[in-house]
């Protein structure tokens, strides 16, 4: 079976050149503590009425997702993330998993 990306959203434009070259739309929904919800409301909206996804991809995703959003892209949401969680929390983790000798990720 075939796949089409139809979107990418993301909290920082940063990677924004590498969608442009494959012709896929890219979204910016900058998070911080005060917005989040809001935000995740404006991804939903985007996702189910104006792209009307199917799967929902988290790829270097650094948020918890609310239980409305996981509701509504239930069983149909894959999340690809290295395995640093819980033991190294926060902003950084590959740094401070090389700090405490981590050889091997994922």
């Amino acid at each position: 079976p075939n796949c089409e990306i139809c979107v990418i959203l993301s909290n920082h434009p940063k990677l924004r050149y590498i969608a442009q070259s494959f012709g896929i739309p890219y979204h910016v929904f900058p998070i911080s503590t005060d917005n989040k919800l809001q935000q995740e409301e404006k991804e939903l909206k985007l996702l189910k009425e104006v792209y009307n996804v199917d799967l929902v991809v988290l790829a270097r995703y650094m948020q918890v997702k609310s239980d409305k959003f996981c509701g509504e892209f239930e069983n149909r949401l894959i999340n690809i993330h290295h395995s640093f969680l819980p033991a190294f929390k926060g902003g950084k983790p590959y740094h401070h998993a090389h700090q405490h000798g981590v050889k091997l990720i994922g």
